[in-house]
């Protein structure tokens, strides 16, 4: 399907439109809360679970999100059900299936007269459609559940988008004034690559391997670390570009933070699309954080973790800061090479990969 894209500036839409936001089956979690391990897999579980429903209980579901085809004049973007279950619930087999002539509760028109463009949809394009439809409801949920300002407007917006992709049965692309990945060249990963080349080539391999793991679990909180709120960020800052902050916020928002628990939406690692700009603004709470969080865990860890973390992650926190807001660090270079004094292997200058979930010594330390 071709992509559809919503313009950015109807994030200056209220979240309180005339768009029908209200749907039932939200979750009772906090949107903070949509990311952690276990209510991905709740979603996963829920995604897969739709997909096994019969094709009339699929069609039932999407006329809810599809707008009716009755006549050319009717203005409704769903059959609302005229005999909704006493408590508003997800879609559950148990429930009776609706006939196609049912009424809409809101325009009178059937329920075939909403899902007649579905009939003809192979399965796996219903399947990829409800699976947005979980998504929007998530989001839903979101909206209504946030409490800053900044934040709930970006959840409106993605909002919109999915819910328009369902009604134009269309892929989504967040488009607009904040541009497409990547914002920053350097990325933040090959920039901290350049820092471990420039700073740590010439080291011996055991200490080498050591500084090249630590790189690879900085990447790894960056890309799992939840951004403050612009809000948030003004309470602290200090002659910074708030504006740049809030954009560079947003599109964390829209390509990092909620395609982790929306997948309809293609996700990015920050540490892959931003750079400089990003790593300055918040590398100092990050670092602080951190250390914070090591020490107080640092009864926790085996012997050998605890050395590497709490003696060698400072100093190379310490030295990363100097090249972070230095104003002529090499590793910021779009064409930095390796200086010609050291003799480096292939293995030392490929891409770093940060830590993964399974399989990497230091990933229970930085999670």
């Amino acid at each position: 399907m071709a992509g559809q894209g919503v313009g950015f500036s109807e994030l200056s839409s209220s979240s309180n439109g005339s768009d029908n936001t209200k749907r039932p089956g939200t979750p009772q979690i906090t949107p903070s809360e949509l990311s952690r391990p276990v209510n991905l897999q709740r979603i996963a579980q829920r995604k897969a679970q739709i997909k096994t429903y019969p094709v009339r209980k699929k069609l039932e579901k999407l006329g809810v999100y599809s707008s009716c085809k009755a006549e050319e004049s009717c203005k409704c973007n769903g059959w609302k059900n005229p005999n909704p279950p006493p408590t508003p619930s997800r879609v559950d087999l148990s429930q009776p299936l609706a006939n196609l002539t049912d009424p809409c509760r809101s325009c009178s028109h059937t329920l075939g007269a909403h899902i007649s463009h579905l009939h003809d949809i192979p399965e796996d394009e219903l399947n990829r459609l409800l699976c947005m439809v979980i998504d929007v409801e998530n989001l839903f949920m979101c909206v209504h559940k946030e409490e800053d300002a900044d934040t709930k407007q970006v959840y409106f917006y993605l909002f919109r988008l999915l819910r328009k992709g369902i009604l134009q049965m269309a892929t989504v692309t967040v488009e607009g004034p904040l541009g497409t990945p990547p914002f920053e060249k350097p990325s933040i990963g090959k920039a901290v690559l350049n820092f471990v080349l420039y700073k740590f080539g010439h080291l011996p391999q055991r200490e080498w391997q050591i500084m090249h793991d630590l790189a690879k679990m900085f990447l790894h909180c960056l890309n799992h670390w939840k951004l403050e709120t612009p809000t948030q960020k003004k309470l602290h800052s200090q002659g910074e570009d708030l504006a740049a902050y809030k954009q560079n916020y947003t599109r964390w928002l829209c390509y990092c933070q909620v395609p982790v628990f929306c997948d309809s939406l293609k996700r990015h690692d920050p540490t892959a699309v931003f750079g400089r700009v990003l790593l300055r603004s918040v590398f100092s709470v990050m670092r602080r954080q951190l250390l914070e969080k090591f020490r107080a865990e640092k009864d926790k860890m085996p012997p050998d973790k605890r050395t590497i973390v709490l003696t060698h992650f400072p100093r190379f926190l310490s030295m990363l800061e100097e090249e972070v807001y230095g104003d002529n660090s090499p590793i910021w270079d779009d064409d930095f090479t390796v200086p010609q004094s050291l003799s480096l292997g292939a293995s030392r200058i490929t891409p770093l990969t940060p830590l993964s979930e399974r399989g990497d010594s230091l990933v229970a330390t930085a999670r």
